[in-house]
């Protein structure tokens, strides 16, 4: 008997509760989701808008441009759930990028956007 109630306890602790807690929380964070930025062809230092969805700081810890393998930090100049202002580093070289986030979740991800941005 006591075998059967420190497996029924391990199950529990294991499979059950994590899933309890996650229901209870409303599940999976959104995604956050950028579509459109404004300008779309900025110069190196310049700043830029995106609007999208959940990219508020619960949700989007970092921003990048993305090209090739060559990813690039933005400043974040504001930020709220519908938009974002964000710099480009004066360094940047001339090409076409995309952008991307880093996810604030317990285990962030990188999630590259349907949204490009020239940099002349």
């Amino acid at each position: 008997m006591k075998r059967f109630a420190i497996g029924l306890l391990l199950v529990l602790t294991l499979f059950v509760l994590p899933g309890v807690a996650r229901a209870a929380d409303g599940g999976e964070p959104p995604t956050p989701v950028m579509k459109s930025a404004t300008p779309n062809e900025v110069k190196a230092g310049a700043t830029f808008d995106v609007e999208g969805e959940y990219l508020g700081k619960k949700h989007v810890s970092e921003v990048y441009l993305t090209a090739g393998g060559n990813d690039l930090k933005l400043s974040i100049v504001s930020q709220d759930d519908k938009k974002l202002k964000l710099k480009v580093p004066a360094n940047v070289k001339a090409g076409k990028y995309t952008l991307m986030v880093l996810t604030n979740r317990p285990i962030p991800n990188f999630i590259e956007q349907p949204v490009a941005l020239k940099v002349e």
